[in-house]
């Protein structure tokens, strides 16, 4: 009785936490049906994003990224997953943003690590922290320099 019990839970919470991950592979697809003839659904892209690195293993978390714009000058938050570790991450970075033109201002290293960069009048926040399931989470943030407050 007990296997049958555990084979049911598996059989229902498989599908449910493979729902629930809610993330895209990166690589573009170049079929656009199915076996069956169906159409496919077209899985988010990291080409408008021309002025940022992204890392090669990385999947866009749909569900919490928002972005206005496109190209160089889009607003918003990508988030993304990758299998890399979050040490790992920290260092790509590090190393990429300069490469695109970005500014270190700010680092802060902890689990949850956090690294601040200017290009122009825009500011681009890069929080990484490790996920409970290996790898790491990206939130990326970029906006323009707010007017400063009237006294």
């Amino acid at each position: 009785m007990g296997g049958k019990k555990a084979f049911l839970i598996a059989a229902i919470l498989g599908p449910l936490l493979a729902a629930c991950m809610n993330t895209a592979t990166l690589t573009p697809s170049s079929r656009t049906t199915t076996e069956t003839g169906l159409p496919t659904t077209p899985k988010p892209s990291f080409a408008q994003f021309t002025d940022i690195p992204i890392p090669g293993q990385a999947t866009m978390d749909v569900e919490r990224t928002l972005i206005l714009g496109s190209s160089s000058g889009w607003t918003g938050r990508l988030v993304m997953r990758t299998p890399e570790m979050s040490s790992t991450m920290y260092d790509f970075y590090l190393e990429e943003m300069p490469k695109f033109g970005w500014q270190l201002l700010t680092v802060v290293r902890t689990a949850q690590s956090l690294q601040t960069y200017r290009m122009g009048d825009r500011f681009a926040t890069v929080q990484i922290k490790a996920t409970a399931m290996g790898g790491a989470s990206i939130n990326l943030t970029v906006s323009p320099q707010g007017a400063a407050p009237s006294p």
